[in-house]
């Protein structure tokens, strides 16, 4: 039996083996021949899945990742019937999410400069069929530009945290503040993982990367940075019961992670773009005046889609409702900013927890 977290217990291995078996047989079933391999990606793929303890009892708290790697000119036919049984494999398990991406398997022979593909090369593993070759750059070539996906990313995280908290999606409310706890907590590891991503130190395990901010690898991050991020990535790997916060306190953790988080991402837009913004709304505004020709910029579009048009507009919706999150604002701009936040999520990223977040709750509450 595979080892999928730090725990040092084979039931809470077996639980999540499972859970991956029941997923494989679904996926078998539906593709045959069509699939060469199937790997589990991320976390759980590297050994660090997060998983808590609960009445004598392990339930995983990452989301599975999972690559079917196909046969080429397949993978359209296969992401077609994915999104017809998507629905049942996420009811087979406990989880909160299974992500299932769709690659040829030529495709990884190719070495892509970002941190996904060099996190899948070194840790993975094959679920089903053979080993596939999966080539990337080492982790001093991953662009900056990776390290810009990665607060995006989070960023999206801490809408969802707040939308949890405000009471949207039908969620029992233990599980409501889980979510928004794990959301908290990923925005912070973000901090830590985009200053190695800087100094061109990053590495695909966790526990490594803790090491490596601990010792004063990581570019750009404060002390208070440095302590709140080693404190995020202990609470991820460990499996103790699941204290979870009040959501009085939560929603205050979740205002001061976000100054913190705010203050790096604008340190690290300095760094990558040889810039002096202030203030995130300088930053906003140097986007947002359609002036933007900067080279470099231009030239990343080769290796990295996160400078094209589409997701610089993405990245400053973002970025503008989280520095509108961080005012005080009276119950009727609140209101709009809810709708703005759950408007920009569902244009984002429709799946898992914001299909919960029903349009007709947000009009109820705004009522």
């Amino acid at each position: 039996m595979s080892k999928y977290t730090l725990v040092n217990n084979s039931s809470a291995d077996l639980i999540i083996e499972n859970d991956l078996s029941q997923i494989v047989k679904v996926l078998v079933e539906s593709f045959g021949d069509v699939v060469i391999s199937i790997l589990l990606m991320g976390s759980f793929g590297k050994g660090e899945g997060s998983v808590v303890k609960e009445n004598d009892r392990y339930r995983p708290l990452n989301d599975y990742g999972i690559a079917i790697c196909v046969g080429r000119n397949k993978s359209s036919e296969v992401r077609k019937k994915l999104a017809t049984i998507i629905s049942k494999i996420q009811s087979l398990v406990s989880v909160k999410q299974v992500d299932v991406s769709v690659i040829e398997y030529w495709k990884l022979i190719i070495p892509i400069p970002s941190t996904s593909r060099y996190d899948l090369s070194r840790g993975n593993k094959v679920l089903y069929g053979r080993k596939i070759i999966i080539a990337s750059v080492p982790s001093r070539f991953i662009p900056l530009e990776e390290g810009v996906r990665y607060f995006r990313n989070r960023g999206g995280g801490l809408l969802i945290s707040r939308l949890l908290l405000d009471g949207f999606g039908n969620f029992l409310e233990k599980k409501r503040l889980e979510l928004a706890q794990i959301e908290i907590n990923k925005a912070l590891i973000v901090i830590g993982d985009a200053s190695l991503i800087l100094s061109g130190k990053y590495h695909y395990r966790y526990l490594e990367r803790m090491r490596r901010v601990q010792n004063g690898f990581g570019r750009g991050i404060t002390q208070e940075g440095k302590r709140n991020y080693i404190k995020a990535v202990k609470t991820k790997l460990d499996a103790k019961t699941n204290l979870i916060l009040g959501r009085n306190d939560l929603i205050d953790q979740l205002n001061k992670v976000l100054d913190l988080y705010l203050n790096h991402f604008i340190h690290f837009e300095n760094i990558r773009l040889k810039k002096h913004f202030k203030s995130l709304n300088e930053y906003l505004s140097y986007y947002n005046s359609n002036n933007v020709r900067d080279p470099r910029l231009i030239w990343s579009r080769l290796w990295s889609n996160e400078n094209n048009e589409s997701n610089i507009k993405l990245r400053c919706q973002l970025f503008s409702l989280l520095n509108q999150l961080r005012r005080k604002l009276d119950k009727h701009d609140y209101e709009l900013w809810q709708r703005s936040a759950l408007n920009f999520l569902v244009t984002w990223r429709n799946y898992g927890i914001i299909l919960k977040f029903h349009a007709n709750t947000l009009r109820a509450k705004s009522q």
